[in-house]
């Protein structure tokens, strides 16, 4: 299942444990869910977005609009290489089944300018192991 796009290595400052990401309140945060539509449709975390990875490069407009309509961040002024504040700077993540494809939007949103972007480690997969045992795995 090789697409020829090399698998991206992130590094931690690029990704987001389950717990970690289900403490951010869902007024300052976007998650992108670039799983195709039909799994989407199966099960998903609420307030998600779902923009499949090979239409992502073509919806950033959409991305943008989404972040656009978060409320103002008091905490986006202070740059501070504070992992906390790293973390509160962040308002765009990504989440997948497993987390594979979801490092691969990362990558995508990186190339296309988003400095602040998250990738949910292990994915929905994750989410329900560390998170929500009642979350479906598919």
């Amino acid at each position: 299942g090789d697409t020829g796009m090399p698998k991206p290595t992130l590094s931690s400052m690029q990704r987001i444990t389950s717990p970690q990401f289900s403490s951010i309140p869902v007024s300052s945060r976007v998650l992108i869910d670039v799983r195709p539509k039909e799994q989407y449709a199966m099960c998903s975390l609420p307030h998600s977005v779902n923009i499949p990875l090979k239409e992502l490069s073509s919806r950033l407009d959409e991305v943008e609009k989404l972040l656009a309509a978060l409320p103002e961040d008091q905490n986006a002024a202070e740059v501070d290489a504070d992992d906390t504040h790293e973390m509160l700077s962040t308002r765009l993540f990504v989440v997948c089944r497993r987390g594979n494809e979801s490092q691969k939007g990362v990558y995508l949103l990186e190339q296309a300018g988003y400095i602040h972007v998250r990738d949910l480690v292990g994915g929905l997969a994750g989410w329900t192991d560390e998170v929500d045992p009642n979350f479906p795995k598919y």
